[in-house]
C-alpha cells in the first residue's frame, strides 16, 4: 500500500517537477542536435554552409573585412586564417597584402610569404624568407605574364618557378588590386558550415563560455531527476 504523502514528500515532488522544466529545453536541443550529428557524414553537413542571416545570429559579422575578388571567388582573412570561396586554405600572421591569377593558379601574398594555389584554393605550395621571397611585401600585380612584388625596398620580378626574385628598376603600369570590402552575406555564409553550428549548439559554445556551463548545469539536474525520481518512487512503495 503506498505511503501517505507528507510535506516533505511534497517538497520532493515540487522540485522534481521544477527539475523537470528548467531542462526542458536544453534536453530537447541536445537530443534533437546529437541525432542529427550522427547522421553529419551522411547528410554532409561539413560542406553544407549555413544562411548569412544565422550566421549572423550565430557569430556576427566579422567587422570590416577586407579582400580580393578574384574569379568570382573573394580571397580573405579572418584571425590570421586565409580563405578561398569557401575553403579554408592556411594560415598567415601577416597581414594579406595581394591575390593574383597567374598561369591558371592564384598566387596569394602576405607581407613575408607567397601561397602558390589552384583556382579552387587548394594549396600548391607555401613560399617564405627561406625561398627568396621578399620580406615587408606591400603589393602584387601581374604583367606581361610577369608576377610583380613590391616591398619598402622598390619593385622585384619573380621566376616562372617562383624560385627567384629579381629587384627591376621601373614599376609596373599596372596597378594592384585594391583591397575591398567583402559582402557580409559572402563572408558569412562561407565562415560556418552546418556541423560545426549543429556541435556548437549541441555542446553548449554557441553563446561562449557560458554556454558550455549551462550544459553542465543542465546534465546535472538532469541528475538529479534521476535520484528524485528513484527516491520518490521507492518512498512511494
Amino acid at each position: 500500500m503506498p505511503r501517505p504523502v507528507d510535506g516533505s514528500g511534497r517538497r520532493r515532488r515540487h522540485r522534481h517537477r521544477l527539475a523537470g522544466l528548467l531542462i526542458a529545453l536544453p534536453v530537447i536541443v541536445i537530443v534533437v542536435t546529437g541525432i542529427i550529428l550522427n547522421h553529419a557524414y551522411d547528410l554532409r553537413l561539413s560542406e553544407r554552409m549555413i544562411p548569412s542571416w544565422l550566421a549572423g545570429l550565430y557569430h556576427g559579422s566579422e567587422p570590416d573585412v577586407r579582400g580580393f575578388l578574384i574569379s568570382g571567388l573573394w580571397v580573405y582573412q579572418i584571425s590570421g586564417e586565409i580563405y578561398v570561396g569557401r575553403q579554408p586554405a592556411g594560415y598567415c600572421a601577416e597581414r594579406l597584402v595581394g591575390a593574383v591569377p597567374w598561369q591558371g593558379n592564384l598566387v596569394v601574398a602576405c607581407e613575408s610569404s607567397l601561397w602558390l594555389m589552384t583556382a579552387e584554393g587548394e594549396v600548391i605550395e607555401q613560399l617564405s624568407a627561406v625561398h627568396g621571397v621578399p620580406q615587408d611585401l606591400t603589393a602584387m600585380v601581374v604583367e606581361n605574364d610577369k608576377l610583380m612584388l613590391e616591398n619598402t625596398q622598390g619593385w622585384f620580378s619573380a621566376a616562372a618557378d617562383l624560385l627567384g626574385f629579381d629587384p627591376v628598376s621601373e614599376a609596373p603600369a599596372s596597378d594592384s588590386r585594391p583591397l575591398q570590402r567583402v559582402p557580409d552575406e559572402a563572408l558569412l555564409e562561407e565562415a560556418v558550415s552546418w556541423q560545426q553550428f549543429l556541435t556548437d549548439l549541441h555542446t553548449g559554445r554557441i553563446v561562449g563560455s557560458a554556454g558550455v556551463w549551462l550544459s553542465d548545469i543542465a546534465a546535472l539536474l538532469l541528475l538529479f531527476m534521476v535520484y528524485s525520481g528513484c527516491r520518490i518512487w521507492w518512498r512511494s512503495k
